[in-house]
């Protein structure tokens, strides 16, 4: 996975060695020392150390994304659910993030209108508690001059 250490560590010294420094080596001879054996282990175990961290970590984010899916799933069968008993209106009206009023088409206007005068006020009421959403008694009177 990572290079050798000691050709990590030739490469460092080389460039950090000055230019016009006449005991540079060319980056093509090998170092003949050995580093270190406190030091290269020290090393390999950082290494090791920061491998293991990098695992944690992806299994975190796999755990996220898992959780993010899993909540992105929740909402669609939520919002299909929704779409069973709302009108479409309704239902991109509580999509919408924003918490203004929202006005229904002159459609769902009329409709309301034909109901409560077929049905009457206690009879839309029961319309409107056991069915589908519709306008309310003050929304159909205030809309009623426009229809």
């Amino acid at each position: 996975m990572f290079p050798p250490l000691e050709s990590v560590l030739i490469q460092t010294m080389l460039t950090a060695a000055a230019p016009d420094d006449p005991s540079r080596m060319e980056a093509s001879q090998p170092l003949e020392a050995p580093l270190v054996p406190p030091v290269e282990a020290a090393l390999r175990q950082r290494i090791a150390e920061l491998e293991l961290k990098l695992k944690a970590k992806e299994q975190q984010r796999l755990l996220a994304n898992r959780k993010k899916n899993q909540a992105a799933l929740e909402m669609k069968n939520l919002g299909s659910g929704l779409q069973e008993f709302l009108t479409e209106i309704r239902y991109r009206g509580l999509k919408k993030r924003r918490q203004e009023a929202h006005r229904g088409p002159k459609k769902t206007l009329r409709k309301g209108l034909q109901l409560r005068l077929a049905c009457g006020k206690r009879g839309y009421k029961l319309v409107r508690e056991t069915a589908q959403p519709l306008p309310a008694d003050r929304t159909l009177q205030h809309h009623l001059p426009k229809v």
